[in-house]
């Protein structure tokens, strides 16, 4: 492993703070390793950032020279290390995620109130030092930009409201709060793939050219099968193909599949199964539990996550 994810390291301490909740993991050290995921990742983010993280950094949190510095991929850490701390009842740790919290420097990135995605750092050339180029794109629309708000507590008003995304948009808030408003936005865009494609799935994930944002026929097994204990219309997807839902990616017109497993992928699936109850799901006869997989993707030994 070279580079590893914000988001990643977030969604992954929540994951493996839920498996230790469960009785899969030993608390102590998943709290060990969680605490130095978050030292390695904060301690080595560079001032100039304002407290906001890159999306890719090295093993040792520096920022990869290519990352964007992202607000959204900071939410994702921020919170899935909060929710992780809570949850493991690790007060310091908790106080530690407040005060680095409150260094961030949010207004540099809002522009009336809305957040931006973030900044790249170029080279001024004829002073020769960074400058921060921002990232236009606004998150005011119907999509994970809410748990920016969420994480600073500000209000959120959708500018456009929007259920053609990746599928992962819809259910990466769930992860982190029960909202009826992004519960019903979920169910609106599996409704509106399948009335578009004929199937339901498609997000952003691996695919047989690589990482791809959106191909209709690419389709993840493992989100819908997470969904899918809470809006069993999801699972009609794995059902038509015959899919074995752990399964990370499927390339419909090849049968190609992706069977790596991929923390940010894995992770969000298993806390929104726990959060719905969904590990006594059975997908065509046949009970399938994510426990094993979750050990697997989990594993890693040294902070921060893989992508």
């Amino acid at each position: 492993v070279t580079t590893v994810s914000a988001a990643a390291t977030g969604l992954g301490s929540l994951a493996m703070a839920h498996a230790a909740d469960r009785g899969l993991r030993d608390p102590k050290e998943v709290a060990k390793k969680i605490k130095s995921a978050f030292d390695v990742t904060v301690g080595a983010n560079p001032g100039k950032n304002r407290g906001w993280l890159s999306h890719f950094t090295n093993t040792v949190g520096v920022p990869k020279n290519t990352s964007e510095v992202s607000t959204i991929d900071t939410a994702l850490f921020y919170l899935g290390m909060t929710r992780a701390a809570y949850l493991l009842g690790e007060d310091e740790l908790v106080r530690a995620i407040n005060i680095s919290l409150k260094k961030i420097d949010v207004d540099y990135v809002l522009r009336k109130k809305v957040f931006l995605h973030g900044f790249v750092w170029k080279i001024n050339q004829d002073s020769g030092a960074d400058e921060p180029e921002f990232i236009e794109h606004m998150w005011n629309d119907s999509s994970e930009g809410v748990i920016l708000y969420k994480l600073f507590d500000l209000e959120f008003k959708f500018a456009t409201r929007r259920v053609d995304y990746p599928l992962f948009v819809y259910s990466y808030p769930l992860v982190f709060f029960k909202d009826d408003i992004y519960e019903g936005l979920l169910k609106e865009a599996l409704d509106h793939q399948i009335k578009e494609y004929g199937h339901s799935g498609v997000t952003a994930t691996d695919g047989p050219a690589g990482y791809t944002i959106f191909d209709k026929d690419l389709i993840s097994p493992l989100l819908l099968s997470a969904v899918g204990k809470k809006y069993p219309i999801a699972l009609e997807t794995l059902k038509k193909f015959e899919l074995d839902p752990s399964i990370a990616s499927y390339y419909i017109p090849s049968k190609w599949m992706n069977k790596d497993d991929l923390t940010i992928d894995l992770a969000s699936a298993y806390v929104l199964l726990v959060q719905w109850e969904g590990f006594d799901m059975k997908v065509n006869e046949v009970a399938k539990d994510l426990d094993a997989s979750i050990e697997v993707a989990l594993k890693i030994e040294s902070p921060p996550f893989a992508e």
